[in-house]
């Protein structure tokens, strides 16, 4: 059997573990009174135990929030040590996982990260890969949901982006548009976009947005 290495990265109170591209998340809560971690006990067992379940619900916000910024960590961070490609793949699905909305502008500036460096998917012949599963971001962003559109769009103007990225934030618009609506609403939103979009430089990013609605439309 293949024998698998695993990789810890460290914060105060949490352990990523990553194996291969898949992602787990330990979080380990220090005692209000500054007794030891509780490091085995469930949510359910901290939610029933706690006189004041209220404080439990804002530890887990406090958790989740650092597992989103030590995911963000290790996907901007270079200089890592022991960070590889595979770890910054997994790290962006995880934010998907995790239904990272305050991390939406980090995915939508990832949109033409490909799982491999060379941009190539190692197929060996067979059918090519669905489009969100070798750009990760785009699966991220799909996992988010619906409420990512407005940040995701908003960066796409106000930034210079990929022809890659703006067509893989059309297929992000396609998968959570209405079921049997898809190129009547993206279009809306795009023409939407662009109608109200004041500044020269975002207007014309704009444009490019809708060229590539264009290109994916008229395949």
């Amino acid at each position: 059997m293949k024998s698998t290495r695993r990789m810890c990265f460290s914060i105060p109170g949490i352990t990523l573990m990553i194996s291969g591209i898949t992602l787990s998340l330990f979080v380990v809560a220090s005692g209000q009174d500054g007794s030891e971690p509780r490091k085995d006990q469930s949510v359910q067992e901290r939610w029933l135990k706690s006189d004041n379940p209220e404080s439990v619900r804002h530890e887990l916000r406090q958790d989740r929030q650092k597992v989103l910024d030590a995911l963000e960590t290790i996907i901007i961070k270079k200089d890592l040590k022991g960070r590889k490609r595979i770890h910054v793949v997994a790290a962006i699905l995880a934010l998907g996982d995790l239904k990272g909305t305050e991390k939406v502008a980090l995915l939508a500036s990832l949109l033409d990260f490909h799982v491999n460096e060379s941009g190539i998917s190692e197929t060996e012949g067979a059918k090519p890969p669905p489009d969100r599963e070798v750009y990760p971001a785009l699966g991220a962003l799909i996992q988010v949901g619906s409420s990512c559109i407005p940040s995701v769009l908003e960066f796409l103007i106000q930034n210079d982006v990929s022809d890659r990225a703006r067509y893989n934030a059309i297929l992000l618009l396609v998968a959570l548009s209405p079921e049997g609506r898809q190129e009547e609403h993206v279009r809306q939103q795009i023409v939407d976009l662009h109608s109200r979009t004041q500044q020269p430089d975002a207007k014309k990013r704009a444009e490019l947005l809708l060229r590539a609605f264009e290109k994916w439309s008229g395949k």
